[in-house]
């Protein structure tokens, strides 16, 4: 079966994508249907990675909830960004980052946005 998601052909007996963790119990087949997977997708997904924990640990030091679901590029822009900016505005932008850290990181491990990689 190939997943609606990502395209990535799976097992037919296998419930979740093993590149996204898509629920593809309900996937079309590849005998029952004309679907292909997209050619240009590149995208991925932290898969098997917990919202909250992301959350909390961007919170703590900014960027780190990014490394933890993978997207380290991601993660350690954010963290030289926030410290270099914090430098410049004694804190205040640093606040900024380390919100948008903490919101971007739970929505990369809950699958709303994917990996920057």
């Amino acid at each position: 079966m190939y997943c609606q998601s990502c395209g990535v052909y799976n097992q037919a007996q296998v419930l979740y994508c093993v590149k996204c963790g898509t629920n593809i119990s309900g996937a079309l087949s590849t005998e029952t249907s004309n679907y292909r997977p997209p050619t240009n997708s590149k995208s991925q997904y932290a898969y098997g990675k917990s919202p909250a924990v992301a959350m909390i640990l961007s919170l703590l030091i900014v960027g780190v909830g990014q490394l933890y679901n993978g997207d380290n590029k991601k993660g350690a822009y954010m963290l030289v960004g926030a410290v270099i900016s914090g430098i410049i505005s004694f804190g205040f932008l640093w606040f900024i980052i380390a919100i948008w850290s903490a919101v971007d990181a739970y929505q990369v491990a809950n699958k709303d946005k994917p990996l920057w990689n």
